[in-house]
């Protein structure tokens, strides 16, 4: 794979990467909306920017796997069972279970939340931002058309089916104009992103401690 692919994915997963856990015991989050300011203060935020130790755009290997358990962990401090419930979070952010965690887990677990519409089935959010736009538009024209469309449907394939992650640029190229390209506004409107959001922790943010 070549450094290009890999400081893209690089960037997409320290932007993006963040999940939310309900810190009350046995709970799971029954969130319908992706909020930027979520109002509910017993949401913790989990930033696993600082996690992908050799920069590889990926969460993986014993030590780097360890820290994100260990992180979970410390955030469900004082919740019962908190030990089991973070190795079932690891686990299950693993969505295509290739014992790494990058950064199409977590934009699969968000696809999946939003096309259940509220049937959610993991105990955690993601927020995407627009970094992986930014990273895939080469030319900075503030569109994906022709091979920088092809690459975003390259990224989507690494962790969803072909007919899949073509369907989903379809319907995010669809949404405003009909020229086929991707503009910066139908990818905020797709994936749900505040038009002044720069990053998932910009705007007011959840307690990072480790109670609420």
């Amino acid at each position: 794979m070549d450094s290009t692919v890999l400081d893209k994915r690089r960037t997409f997963l320290l932007a993006c990467a963040c999940v939310f856990v309900r810190s009350c015991a046995g709970a799971s989050l029954h969130t319908t909306v992706l909020p930027t300011s979520p109002s509910n203060n017993s949401r913790l935020m989990l930033d696993t920017s600082d996690l992908d130790l050799n920069k590889d755009g990926c969460i993986s290997g014993k030590e780097e796997m360890e820290a994100f358990r260990q992180h979970v962990i410390n955030a469900l401090a004082g919740s019962e069972n908190s030990v089991l419930r973070a190795h079932s979070i690891v686990h299950r952010t693993d969505v295509n279970r290739d014992n790494k965690i990058c950064w199409c887990d977590f934009i699969s677990i968000y696809l999946h939340e939003k096309a259940s519409r509220g049937k959610h089935s993991v105990p955690f959010l993601v927020l995407p931002d627009t970094v992986m736009f930014t990273q895939l538009d080469q030319n900075k024209d503030g569109q994906l058309a022709d091979d920088e469309k092809e690459r975003l449907k390259t990224e989507l394939e690494s962790c969803l089916p072909h007919s899949h992650a073509e369907s989903i640029v379809d319907a995010i190229a669809s949404q405003l104009n009909t020229d086929g390209s991707i503009s910066l506004e139908e990818f905020q409107e797709f994936f749900n992103i505040p038009k002044m959001a720069t990053s998932p922790t910009s705007s007011s943010e959840p307690d990072k401690g480790n109670n609420p």
